[in-house]
């Protein structure tokens, strides 16, 4: 049985999640549509609904969004023609969030009974949930223009001819990187690539040391054409040299538009109160007292 449920700014994100669990919670209610404009929270509720599920042992539930091509409604019910292109930005985010291979499988398992239940009568039903790599880029799509689609990797091959094109451009003007881009590697580089290109975007990496975070998070800073900005820990190194360093960033970034990423270890952390400035970098953006009051009106003006 499928439903549909209107996402938009007179719905409290709260509340349109507790009725969607309450809804998906009953015994007949099994698919879940949501529409609304963008930045509403359709992919976020769709996300939180089916981790709960998850972890309360349902895996015959279906949430899914109005993707941003059309859809003919009329057709096909809630769900677009062509499965294969349509129905993968509704799972990506999903499994973004799950690691353990036998759950991706339980989860494409549930997906294809249910649609084979419901939309049986649409061609290639069976087959939309087992696409490999489930990855989407902006940087692979050779459009000959400005525009930068965000379109489905068609195969391993073609992320990682892209993929080694843009470290070879990269390494001939600034220090070699000898990457081997293995397929955990692309997909990595991808979702960092989504993450920084977005407004305000942020990643914590965490991983073994050695294992490539720096290197990735630098091709990845090239693909969206970003400087990278790390600062340089020396004995010598404390809070008001970290504020100086943080003051040239923000000039470059917003005095002169250039695309920056901030590239910080855990190593660097000589003094806990960096983390205030951090905290504040990242919640707002504000950091009190960065620059003198003598120097604001000249960066201002």
């Amino acid at each position: 049985m499928s439903k549909k449920k209107k996402l938009n700014d007179e719905n409290s994100f709260d509340t349109t999640l507790d009725q969607v669990i309450e809804l998906l919670e009953s015994d007949e209610q099994q698919f879940i549509y949501l529409t609304g404009a963008a930045g509403t929270g359709k992919t976020m509720l769709a996300v939180i609904t089916a981790l709960k599920l998850l972890r309360e042992g349902e895996f015959n539930k279906i949430v899914v969004t109005r993707p941003a091509v059309g859809v003919d409604d009329e057709k096909h019910g809630f769900l677009p023609g062509d499965l294969n292109e349509k129905m993968a930005p509704w799972t990506r985010p999903i499994f973004d969030y799950i690691q353990e291979y036998y759950t991706k499988a339980q989860i494409n398992k549930m997906l294809e009974d249910i649609c084979k239940k419901n939309f049986g009568a649409i061609e290639g039903c069976e087959d939309c949930f087992n696409k490999s790599p489930l990855i989407f880029t902006d940087f692979c799509a050779n459009t000959g223009g400005d525009d930068k689609p965000y379109l489905a990797v068609k195969d391993w091959a073609q992320l990682n001819g892209v993929l080694e094109f843009q470290l070879n451009e990269h390494n001939e003007t600034n220090a070699a990187m000898n990457l081997v881009l293995f397929s955990d590697a692309m997909e990595h580089v991808a979702r960092i690539s989504r993450i920084i290109g977005q407004p305000k975007g942020n990643a914590l990496l965490v991983g073994v040391g050695g294992s490539g975070k720096q290197s990735l998070a630098r091709l990845s800073a090239y693909i969206n054409q970003y400087e990278v900005y790390q600062v340089k820990i020396s004995a010598a190194y404390n809070i008001p040299a970290f504020k100086e360093d943080l003051g040239i960033m923000y000039k470059r970034a917003g005095c002169k538009s250039i695309g920056i990423l901030f590239l910080f270890t855990d190593q660097q952390i000589v003094d806990e109160k960096m983390l205030v400035f951090l905290n504040d970098m990242l919640s707002s953006g504000d950091i009190p007292g960065l620059f003198p009051t003598e120097d604001i009106d000249d960066i201002v003006n």
